[in-house]
């Protein structure tokens, strides 16, 4: 079967794999790129706009509290204003610094961040700035283009 045979189907091609020895992990690891690729590519594309969601909240030393963000569409950038959700409602804050581990090593392992003016989507952040004590991880990040553009926005979200 060639490619041009199920790229248009519903149906996918079946490779022979063995749990005991490990043949086959490949081609099907190489299938499901392929398949991604091709059925999803809309979803898979980068954009400019921002997608960022908080991960987790916590003190560092020497930095206050920090804002651990997943960034996967768009930018952010040092100086950037930015909008965080709390119970008690938005919190707009300008951001002082983005870190980053260095290459190789996670962002819970403590060692000497990397300072960034710019980031760009997909990308695990730390961001530096004011009034981030009560974010809620899981939520949203928003640039800020007004400030009563965002509070509005976030009168709308129906919190539970």
């Amino acid at each position: 079967m060639g490619d041009e045979d199920w790229t248009n189907s519903d149906f996918v091609p079946l490779v022979p794999t063995s749990a005991i020895s490990g043949e086959g992990v490949q081609d099907i690891l190489m299938l499901l790129c392929q398949i991604a690729q091709r059925k999803l590519w809309k979803q898979l594309m980068w954009c400019a706009n921002l997608q960022a969601t908080v991960l987790e909240v916590k003190a560092i030393d020497g930095l206050g509290m920090t804002v651990d963000v997943l960034v996967v569409n768009g930018y952010l950038r040092e100086g950037d204003r930015v909008a965080l959700c709390t119970l008690d409602g938005p919190v707009i804050t300008e951001i002082r610094g983005l870190l980053t581990p260095p290459p190789s090593r996670e962002m819970r392992i403590k060692s000497e961040y990397i300072h960034h003016k710019e980031i760009k989507g997909a990308l695990g952040v730390k961001l530096i700035g004011n009034n981030l004590e009560k974010v809620m991880a899981g939520t949203s990040v928003m640039v800020s283009i007004s400030p009563v553009r965002i509070i509005n926005h976030f009168n709308n979200l129906n919190f539970i």
